[in-house]
């Protein structure tokens, strides 16, 4: 084959092959993407499931359009609630709430861990924010956030994005505002 096909045959080829790569980033990208729609949908249906659950009902914050359901499992004997800058210790586990997978948790731990509400970058979530602010010192709660308030649409570690997510809390103790 001379040198003139051989180059004529290249340059109708690798268009040819990077149109046809393109076609299957495009059909993967369609899957993912459906894929993601079926799993938010998934998740919407679980979290309103919750308002026909026993013990559950809807809870909110002055300000937030958006709410969690929550259900109290031991009422505490505190008489103050965080505020939506507080610090405070809990004994905590998180749960997807579709599959039911545990992310994380300290129950049967002696310390509790300290969460900031509402600090940068060390802030909880929304939901578990808003959650905290319906709660006194020795409140056990189970309770569950919509995608919304949890993550939204992005990714973070195992939590895949339009995750609801379920918690167990035992709010411990509220950090007084005058220590840091």
């Amino acid at each position: 084959m001379s040198s003139f096909l051989r180059k004529r045959l290249r340059r109708a080829i690798a268009p040819t092959i990077v149109l046809a790569l393109m076609g299957l980033s495009i059909v993967s990208c369609k899957k993912s993407t459906d894929s993601l729609l079926k799993w938010r949908a998934e998740n919407d249906e679980a979290f309103e499931s919750y308002a026909k659950k026993p013990g559950f009902k809807k809870v909110g914050v002055d300000g937030v359009t958006s709410y969690i359901y929550m259900n109290w499992l031991k009422n505490g004997d505190g008489k103050v609630h965080p505020i939506s800058t507080s610090r405070v210790y809990v004994h905590y586990e998180t749960y997807q709430l579709v599959n039911g997978t545990k992310l994380d948790g300290n129950f049967g731990q002696l310390k509790p861990a300290l969460f900031e509400m509402n600090r940068g970058s060390k802030s909880v979530v929304e939901g578990f924010a808003m959650a905290l602010q319906n709660m006194v010192v020795g409140d056990e709660t189970e309770f569950v956030v919509p995608w919304i308030l949890a993550y939204g649409d992005q990714r973070n570690g195992s939590i895949q994005p339009y995750s609801a997510l379920r918690f167990k809390v035992t709010l411990d103790s509220i950090v007084p505002e005058n220590i840091l």
